[in-house]
């Protein structure tokens, strides 16, 4: 019996839930003509609704029904679907709150594949392709960044005699030492709490930081935990050391068509569907009463025995489909993007960390 039920429960709503009454069947729900497998009551299963519901199963499944036999055990679950449809009607379920609700559900989800969904993507010219990539070149285009970590002093002396000091700290293999010596002496008040620690920074960045010096002595870095000869910048003396390196992207518009043709049809529908709400919201004059709206019970149910009769159903659509589940498979680019060139700051690592490339 449990076999049974999950066979029905998988055939397609359509067949069942899109007939207009009791007994219609799938051939008069959709229209369709020509030859019929079987009756059911007053309505029929036509070839071309068998082979509908058939083409609609994974390919896995319809190399099970290739011989007449399984065609008819195939056919016979549209049957008894088709039945209990028909009789769920009958008994007024159709009418019941819950359907309502599910039914309602459908109805935005179709409304918004059909409206906003992907099939548009290949219209958009490669005129508006290269304006899109032209407006986020610096997304596709980076320079190589470099992780130092940097002691600032107010002389080159007291940065010669730290840098013997740390020599002889590397040479014991003590990776902690430039670390801890930056967060006890630094003047640089940006990197001192962080061990030094100067996150991924491009050329432009450091040298406005510290002046083209410090750039162009970090360059000569070729291994990571490499230590510098003292550096005399804009603010005093340095001394580098290099803890990570990204190389640099240069992603050609070719390379990037795809991604650029999926984000800007997205974005486009996500504003359309935004100005569509907004039109509806407006011709229905909504109104909402808050006095009536804060006397909701929102109370959260006591989860105790392990949680059990906890129910909490997710509103529908919440939010609206720009986010986590969107039409026609939208992806997470429809979601807001940080500013250009921005990038989260990395953790400080503990003294003497060392980072790969």
């Amino acid at each position: 019996m449990r076999t049974a039920i999950v066979f029905l429960t998988a055939l397609p709503l359509t067949f069942g839930c899109t007939a207009p009454g009791p007994g219609a069947g799938a051939a008069a729900a959709t229209g369709a003509a020509g030859p019929v497998v079987a009756t059911v009551g007053d309505g029929a299963i036509t070839l071309a609704a068998f082979e509908k519901h058939l083409e609609d199963q994974s390919p896995f499944i319809r190399t099970r029904y290739t011989t007449l036999d399984k065609k008819k055990e195939f056919l016979d679950g549209m049957i008894r679907f088709q039945l209990l449809a028909d009789e769920a009607r009958r008994e007024g379920l159709d009418k019941d709150p819950d359907v309502q609700s599910t039914i309602e559900k459908v109805l935005v989800q179709k409304l918004i594949h059909d409206k906003f969904g992907d099939e548009g993507q290949n219209s958009l010219s490669e005129a508006d392709l290269r304006a899109f990539y032209q407006q986020h070149l610096d997304e596709f285009v980076k320079p190589e960044r470099l992780r130092l970590q940097i002691i600032e002093f107010g002389d080159g002396r007291s940065a010669s005699r730290a840098l013997a000091q740390l020599h002889a700290a590397e040479a014991k293999d003590d990776l902690a030492a430039f670390g801890t010596y930056a967060a006890a002496h630094s003047l640089d008040a940006a990197t001192k709490g962080r061990n030094g620690d100067t996150d991924y920074k491009t050329d432009a960045e450091l040298a406005a930081a510290y002046g083209p010096e410090v750039p162009d002595a970090a360059e000569k870095l070729q291994r990571i935990n490499q230590t510098s000869d003292v550096v005399l910048g804009k603010g005093g003396a340095y001394l580098l050391r290099l803890i990570g390196r990204q190389a640099a992207v240069n992603r050609t518009f070719e390379q990037v068509v795809p991604a650029l043709r999926s984000r800007l049809w997205h974005e486009r529908q996500t504003k359309s569907f935004d100005d569509f709400v907004k039109k509806l919201r407006d011709d229905a004059h909504v109104k909402i009463d808050d006095a009536q709206l804060a006397k909701a019970d929102a109370t959260v149910p006591d989860l105790g025995a392990n949680g059990k009769g906890l129910h909490l159903p997710i509103p529908f659509p919440a939010p609206p489909p720009v986010a986590a589940t969107a039409p026609g498979g939208w992806s997470n680019r429809s979601l807001p993007h940080p500013p250009a060139g921005y990038h989260p700051p990395s953790p400080p690592p503990p003294a003497g960390t060392v980072q790969g490339r």
